[in-house]
């Protein structure tokens, strides 16, 4: 299960009570590529899951795969930016957006609230939107490249 964490990170994470965590990540006044790393204990995922501890876990394991993209993707992207204001912004934009990743799958999962179903929602909306991150940062990657 979700174990809470209430860190203070660059990144603020997954939030919300008895049933998240939040990602701790490099602090801002540092100016370092933004990491994502989550705090929770992934629970396992087996090969045909049944339950909602399994698809909870299942969800879990593909946070994590792309928040491992999301870093090394959001690195690529620090080195690319040539001045310390971009690469500021770059960072409060991976805040903001990790802030709101938090906030939408909270509502998301508010909808189930009490019920075991809530963290898996939470879960797959985190996957859900790490996954569409994903195709964002690495189509403004490649334009960096192009440039």
């Amino acid at each position: 299960m979700l174990l809470v964490s209430l860190s203070t990170a660059l990144l603020a994470g997954c939030d919300s009570g008895e049933r998240r965590d939040e990602p701790a990540a490099t602090p801002p006044s540092s100016l370092k590529p933004p990491i994502i790393s989550e705090v929770f204990t992934r629970l396992p995922c087996p090969a045909a899951p049944k339950s909602t501890l399994d698809f909870e876990g299942c969800a879990e394991h593909r946070i994590v795969k792309s928040d491992e993209v999301i870093n090394a993707v959001a690195a690529d992207i620090f080195r690319q930016l040539s001045t310390r204001t971009s690469r500021a912004r770059f960072v409060r934009a991976e805040r903001a957006w990790l802030t709101y990743r938090r906030a939408a799958c909270e509502s998301r999962a508010d909808l189930f609230e009490g019920g075991s179903a809530a963290r898996v929602v939470f879960a797959e909306c985190v996957a859900a939107n790490n996954r569409s991150h994903v195709r964002d940062l690495r189509a403004f990657d490649q334009r960096l490249r192009e440039k």
